[in-house]
C-alpha cells in the first residue's frame, strides 16, 4: 500500500501493517516536510519516498509509481 502523508496518518497505518506481519507501508512525503518526522515515519517501518507535492495533484497511479509500488494500492484519501 502507497499513500501521501505528512506523518500521523502513515504512523498509525504502518503501526497496524507491523502489529499482524503485513509488508510496510510506502509514503510519500513532500520535500519540505520535517526531517525528524521523516526520521519517526523509517524508524517505525515505512518505505519513505520524497517529491515537491506543491507542483501538481498526483494521481492514484502516480502516487503509486513515485513510491516504486506500481502494482499496489494507494490509500490517499482526498
Amino acid at each position: 500500500m502507497s499513500i501521501i502523508t505528512s506523518g500521523s496518518a502513515g504512523y498509525a497505518i504502518q503501526t497496524a501493517l507491523k502489529q499482524f506481519g503485513l509488508p510496510n507501508l510506502k509514503v510519500l512525503i513532500d520535500i519540505s516536510l520535517d526531517t525528524s518526522i521523516e526520521k519517526h515515519l523509517r524508524d517505525a517501518g515505512c518505505e519513505v519516498y520524497q517529491t515537491d507535492l506543491s507542483k501538481k495533484i498526483l494521481s492514484p497511479r502516480e502516487i503509486l509509481k513515485s513510491t516504486n509500488n506500481e502494482d499496489g494500492i494507494d490509500i490517499t484519501c482526498g
